[in-house]
């Protein structure tokens, strides 16, 4: 393309970007908002009070509460959970069996849950073969103390012993 036609070009384009800019400027109608009235209503009168209804300017009388009642804890005197660095609650779970085979794992679940136990199962690596290890689990719970009771409960009727650990989501 030549020279001259460049500038022409450029030229063209500068006066149509001016006159987009100007034109609305110059010959706009004004536009202007329309209001719409607002109108509120009156409240409503207060309703006629019946006849047969009294009004109570008495305080009301509360009984008192016997001497043997213990309110209900407050907010502050429930233990919170405490939170790791991720603020994740820490909760706890009891490690009762690990073993080789999968299915062995799943009866000692089956019957823990039948049991009315909170029972899973994780697949882990063994730290000396390198061997799948199926580790059987009771919990998780917030709570440690509940959770080494519940280590008792079981030792007892198993004759497992279980090992308190941290539950990892």
């Amino acid at each position: 393309m030549d020279h001259k036609r460049k500038q022409r070009l450029t030229g063209a384009l500068v006066l149509v970007a001016a006159a987009v800019i100007v034109y609305p400027l110059l010959f706009s109608s004004g536009y202007e908002e329309e209001v719409l009235a607002l109108t509120i209503p009156e409240p409503p009168a207060a309703p006629e009070i019946p006849k047969y209804i009294e009004r109570f300017d008495k305080p009301l009388i509360v009984p008192e509460e016997p001497a043997d009642f213990e309110p209900a804890p407050t907010v502050a005197a429930v233990e919170r959970p405490s939170l790791d660095r991720n603020n994740i609650p820490v909760s706890w779970s009891l490690q009762l069996a690990a073993f080789s085979q999968f299915k062995n794992a799943e009866q000692l679940q089956s019957r823990l849950r039948s049991d009315g136990f909170h029972a899973y199962t994780r697949e882990g690596k063994s730290h000396k073969k390198g061997e799948s290890l199926y580790r059987v689990y009771v919990g998780p719970d917030l709570r440690k103390e509940k959770i080494l009771k519940l280590r008792k409960d079981i030792e007892k009727d198993y004759s497992l012993k279980g090992l308190v650990v941290r539950f990892v989501p």
